[in-house]
């Protein structure tokens, strides 16, 4: 009994502490939502570089929904207003998505969690589970590629990645309802990292991965992960989603052709008919009195990039917002106890969900599903099923799992969300063929846009035919043979393309880029600037993605100022090249000219097509003899029938474009030659062979210009992937075309001062002499003048007429800067004051001692 009786002490007084702990946990739960604000506030952040302008935020969301409009909601890292969750393509008004949230959900013990980043009765039932993390890391940082004098570009990945971290430990749990309890977090940190990239087939996109940590001292089992999704197709904030429809492209043709068939498992959402106006897609915004009218062209769709295989299963469910329907198996039946047969409220029902495996059938197809049918449950209220057929409000959760995390372990599920444009065909085709017709429906809808972002999507994360890790494995690959011949009884196959379509497993996260641009030195001439490059680099360069030397040309490109805009094509080098169009019968339904992978240059057609004793060398073969009226017949295998098109313009070397070269006979040097012999180097140490040079002509001497030389590629027409050019202004240099050195000093030319007088009344900013760059700053901080053909090292001295010093300038540039002979002078003293109208002495002393004098008229 007294051992009873102190038992039962102990177990009074733990009683006793548990209880103050229950109440002040409780104390601190009420009070957390009113101070959340301060510590943890939520940051929203838009992708600018891509062509979709998707919003993510640190909270276990993507997108933007009118509650956050109503709050005027603004880009934490840019300040500016967002009214658009998800704009696609960019500029279009076009806004797809109302919300997407992150689920996560596993068994833990006895319990059923599922932590969300939202559900639909968020407001009411405190359904924000996941909260930023606390100090840098629950904000949204940005790093960049193109950032090169950033710390962190090396850790780039993209153009444009958003970083942030949040956690569902500190958030109020949504109640579990039906079955009464508040639901506690599965102790999980998640790291989220969203890529974009501004390069033709990577536009399209926004990549993300999510990093899910166990935090807490408890397994979390068979756990899944889902993307909950809710259309809103509309333009801009004049609202949308009663009319969108939903599904998943379990497949779609191969790009490669062949017969092949892609695995994408990607949701898609689209505007039933995709707002015609007065029977016409429009694509500019129309005022029909006071509601503007836009047609939505396009599509945006999500799926996983990784973990969908034998041993992980893709569930994909779907409900609608308003009307209480969800498609279900009649061999996989679930009482949610609400009441309800559409959004599984509570945690033990959205796990369900997650983790069915179902695969629900695509909208248009609710209306057809009969009493009898052996599979799904008949939708019994018929006006519903016809609404949703012909668009509704829907909703999705695609998930994948399970998964297994024990305390401390991480799991990395990458994601993409992309677009597809022009899936809308015909604008009347929704109103004549829903509900009744589908699959008609659906010859009047052209996914191959969506399907394509969705493949280079994976590509992207996981590049196909690259062993990322070095143990051999490249991928999985196909065999698409194209031609061959019947020896004996077998076919032998006489022409056949390799065709890497997954990677070796190992992420690599490394997208399709254009070659960098090659190294390149400006010399001022008398109205003109000599531009000379060397290319040994670019030209030998890998494609990051499809590992392949796809270099294809040049472009020299001048401007008056810095903005991209502003820059104009002044010559080009193109490789001679063509795209060869073979003839298929496998193509189409009587077959069709279907365009070979790479461009091939002009000795390689006459080697493999010529005639001759040298056909390699035979001028009399002219692919452009050979079009799709009038094809080339191989007399070997008459069943090989093909023509020829110029790949981009085929602009050649020589005096007669611009651009040549600066050694014409050079060859390249043979294995382990000697860098400092001058028949293969520069004295720089630069292969001669890959020296170019390019003068621009007829330049105003007084003003400044921007020159820049960017390379491109040549693309992969075949699979899509357009030529990419490097970034015009990324090598810009900004420089003057006055005299050289050499002019300089063979003519003894003097100093001298522009513009001499300067005067205030000749609106030079204005006319494009001053500020063109400075747009923010006001006049008297943008006015000079110039110095010309000044030594490379010397002293300027402004002096008043007095024989005061008003300002000293040390000039001093490197033997390589184009502008080693120039130099301005702001008018401002040496008392930080604007100088007065009047005249003024200028000496130039350089440091060997010679000395050049001359005057000023300043009138202002």
């Amino acid at each position: 009994m007294q051992q009873s009786g102190v038992t039962t002490g102990v177990q009074n007084a733990l009683r006793s502490r548990s209880s103050i702990l229950i109440s002040l946990i409780a104390v601190l739960t009420l009070i957390t939502p009113a101070g959340y604000s301060q510590t943890y506030d939520t940051c929203f952040a838009r992708h600018q570089v891509s062509s979709m302008k998707l919003v993510v935020q640190n909270s276990g969301r993507l997108g933007v929904s009118p509650y956050d409009n109503a709050a005027g909601l603004r880009d934490c890292l840019t300040g500016d207003r967002l009214y658009m969750g998800s704009e696609y393509p960019s500029g279009s008004g076009i806004d797809h998505l109302y919300r997407i949230c992150l689920w996560f959900g596993g068994i833990q013990g006895e319990d059923t969690l599922v932590s969300t980043g939202e559900n639909r009765w968020h407001r009411s039932l405190g359904g924000e589970e996941f909260r930023p993390l606390g100090g840098v890391r629950g904000s949204i940082t940005k790093r960049s590629t193109l950032d090169t004098n950033s710390a962190e570009s090396g850790m780039a990945v993209s153009e444009e990645d958003f970083v942030t971290a949040y956690t569902d430990t500190i958030a109020r749990h949504s109640n579990d309802f039906p079955f009464g309890y508040y639901a506690r977090p599965l102790d999980i940190e998640v790291s989220q990292e969203s890529y974009a990239w501004s390069i033709g087939y990577a536009a399209d996109m926004v990549l993300l991965k999510f990093v899910i940590k166990n935090s807490g001292f408890r397994s979390i089992k068979e756990a899944y992960i889902g993307l909950y999704c809710k259309s809103q197709v509309s333009l801009g904030l004049y609202g949308g989603g009663s009319d969108d429809l939903s599904g998943l492209m379990r497949t779609y043709s191969s790009f490669y052709g062949c017969g092949f068939e892609d695995s994408l498992y990607s949701l898609w959402f689209i505007d039933n008919d995709g707002d015609p106006f007065n029977g016409e897609f429009i694509d500019r915004v129309i005022w029909d009195g006071d509601i503007p009218r836009k047609s939505a062209f396009s599509a945006i769709g999500m799926r996983f990039l990784d973990h969908v295989s034998e041993d992980n299963q893709l569930s994909y469910n779907r409900w609608h917002y308003y009307a209480d329907f969800g498609p279900r198996m009649k061999n996989n039946l679930r009482d949610f106890g609400t009441g309800t047969i559409g959004y599984p409220e509570g945690d033990r029902n959205r796990y369900f969900i997650m983790s069915n495996g179902e695969i629900d059938y695509d909208d248009v197809f609710t209306a057809s599903i009969g009493p009898w049918d052996p599979v799904w449950e008949y939708p019994s209220d018929r006006s519903e099923a016809i609404s949703i057929s012909q668009g509704h409000y829907p909703e999705a959760v695609l998930s994948v799992g399970p998964f297994d995390l024990h305390s401390g372990a991480e799991l990395s599920i990458p994601v993409a969300i992309f677009g597809g444009q022009n899936v809308h065909v015909d604008p009347a085709s929704a109103e004549q063929n829903l509900p009744d017709h589908p699959l008609k429906y659906y010859e009047n809808l052209d996914f191959s846009d969506l399907a394509r972002n969705a493949m280079w999507a994976e590509w992207i994360y996981d590049n196909p035919g690259f062993d990322t890790d070095g143990d051999g494995y490249r991928g999985k690959y196909r065999v698409c043979v194209h031609d061959s011949i019947l020896d004996g009884n077998e076919w032998i196959a006489t022409k056949a393309d390799t065709q890497w379509y997954e990677g070796d497993g190992i992420p690599d996260w490394r997208a399709a880029t254009p070659p960098h641009p090659p190294p390149f030195w400006v010399t001022p001439v008398s109205n003109g600037l000599h531009i000379r490059f060397n290319g040994a680099a670019t030209e030998n360069e890998r494609d990051a993605l499809t590992q392949i030397k796809d270099f294809e040309g040049y472009n020299v490109w001048i401007a008056r100022d810095d903005r991209k805009e502003s820059y104009s094509l002044v010559a080009s080098y193109d490789i001679k090249n063509y795209d060869k169009y073979r003839w298929s019968e496998q193509v189409g339904s009587n077959g069709e000219f279907v365009l070979d992978d790479l461009p091939m240059t002009l000795e390689q057609i006459r080697c493999l097509y010529a005639s001759g004793p040298e056909p390699c060398h035979n001028a009399a073969f002219n692919p452009h003899n050979y079009t799709g009226s009038s094809p080339y017949h191989h007399p070997s295998f008459p069943e090989s029938t093909f023509y020829f098109t110029s790949h981009h313009y085929n602009a050649g070397l020589g005096k007669e474009n611009g651009i040549s070269k600066i050694y014409p006979k050079a060859t390249l040097p043979p294995p382990g030659a000697d860098t400092t012999d001058d028949r293969y180097y520069t004295k720089e140490g630069y292969l001669k062979y890959y020296e170019y040079e390019f003068t621009i002509e007829n330049l105003l001497p007084t003003v400044d210009y921007y020159v820049s030389v960017s390379a491109f590629d040549f693309g992969s027409p075949k699979q899509g992937l357009q030529p990419l050019e490097s970034d015009k202004t990324e090598n810009a240099v900004n420089t003057f075309p006055l005299s050289s050195d050499d002019q300089v000093g063979s003519a003894s030319l003097m100093a001298y001062v522009y513009p001499n007088p300067y005067r205030i009344d000749s609106d030079y900013r204005d006319r494009g002499y001053e500020g063109r760059t400075q747009q923010m700053l006001p006049n008297d901080k943008v006015r000079s003048v110039h110095f010309a053909n000044l030594p490379a090292r010397c002293w300027i001295r402004i002096y008043s007429i007095d024989g005061d010093l008003i300002r000293e300038l040390r000039h001093e540039r490197d033997d390589h800067d184009p502008n080693r002979l120039h130099d301005r002078w702001d008018l401002i003293n040496r008392n930080r004051q604007i100088v007065v109208s009047g005249l003024y002495y200028w000496v130039v002393e350089s440091d060997d001692g010679d000395t050049q004098m001359g005057k000023l008229a300043i009138i202002f």
